[in-house]
């Protein structure tokens, strides 16, 4: 019952925030002619599917009472506040079937209005998310409905009578010390009765005791995924920066140099084994690249404060690799292949015997 209850408490309130968060996306493409029209649909499905959620928890419990954790649900016109209480105080009208009605009629004007310009098949996935939603409150009262049965219950008291009575005469035959009598006569009785006090709480794991499944903490969770919808930035478009490495080859490696980082179990910072794989596929890749521009991406790469930094070392990098490949590119292949026969200038023919490598001839790319 504990785990059936709450995998259908989290999946109806899945199947709502998806809604919710369906025709918030859908909604986006009328915010530059309909920007006031598209602020108000939002914020008033949000509070209704807010109200909804918890009107359901509510629904559910043991002791229902009408203090709902909801958001701002005085932001709701009169008119909706008026109609919410007159369908459950005088016409004993189902709070959350009368919610979801008015959802799906706000969605439906959203529609027509012009507010979300989706093609109706699509949106018709927003009913059904709904409904599916719906079912899985339903299936969650079928808990809360069907109790242990009568008989049942009664028959396990008896028994628990007869227990309490026949336990002491029992110990007492094999016992002839009135002590271990009464002790293991009173931890019988406290087992016998521990199990059926349990069974009771189980019976039902909606409500407010400290055993039972914690409503009020699901509800604080959808209030903040949907306040999440509301957010200036939850129209923000995601996309890469100008630095991203694009190469498939590069990623390919880096991700097996991680994984062989991590089976051989190297406990490293996060953000630098990732930034060193990358850097190790780069180089071995491009043994062009110069490894101090290398050593300045990696050292920004994962640092927010110098994104701007980590991007202008990574158009470097480009550059200085594509102008290394058309150099290579442009010279003959037997001059390519052939060492050079003469030192740069600036360096001095290394001594045999005693001379320092530190001062030996480099390449112009080293």
């Amino acid at each position: 019952r504990f785990w059936e209850g709450t995998s259908l408490l989290h999946q109806m309130r899945g199947e709502w925030f998806d809604a919710v968060s369906c025709c918030v996306t859908f909604s986006r493409c009328g915010m530059d002619h309909k920007l006031d029209d598209v602020m108000r649909f939002r914020h008033t499905l949000v509070r209704l599917m807010s109200l909804c959620h918890g009107s359901a928890l509510e629904e559910i419990k043991d002791t229902e009472s009408d203090s709902i954790e909801t958001i701002d649900v005085a932001g709701l016109d009169r008119r909706t506040l008026k109609l919410l209480h007159e369908c459950k105080e005088i016409y004993s009208f189902n709070r959350v079937e009368l919610l979801l009605h008015l959802s799906q009629g706000l969605i439906t004007k959203a529609h027509d209005d012009g507010v979300m310009t989706i093609a109706p098949p699509i949106l018709s996935r927003v009913y059904q998310t709904l409904s599916r939603g719906f079912v899985n409150l339903l299936n969650a009262k079928k808990i809360c409905d069907t109790r242990f049965p009568f008989p049942y219950a009664q028959l396990i008291s008896i028994l628990l009578l007869t227990y309490v009575f026949l336990t002491p005469f029992t110990i007492s035959t094999l016992y002839k010390s009135k002590l271990p009598v009464a002790i293991l006569t009173f931890f019988a009785n406290y087992g016998v009765f521990s199990l059926n006090f349990i069974a009771g709480e189980l019976e039902n794991p909606f409500g407010n005791d400290d055993n039972d499944l914690p409503l009020n903490h699901f509800q604080s969770e959808m209030n903040n995924s949907l306040l999440m919808l509301l957010h200036t930035h939850s129209d923000h478009i995601a996309g890469i920066s100008q630095g991203c490495v694009t190469d498939f080859e590069v990623l390919v490696q880096a991700k097996m140099e991680g994984d062989e980082a991590m089976e051989s179990g190297e406990r490293t910072d996060d953000s630098k084994s990732v930034g060193a794989a990358i850097n190790s596929a780069i180089e071995s890749k491009k043994s062009i690249i110069s490894r101090q521009s290398i050593s300045a991406l990696a050292h920004h790469a994962f640092s927010e404060e110098s994104a701007g930094e980590m991007d202008q070392a990574k158009v470097l990098v480009e550059e200085e690799v594509s102008q290394a490949t058309a150099q290579q590119q442009d010279k003959p292949p037997e001059a390519a292949a052939s060492p050079p026969s003469s030192p740069p200038s600036g360096f001095q023919k290394p001594k045999i015997g005693g001379a320092d490598p530190a001062f030996a001839p480099k390449s112009p790319l080293a």
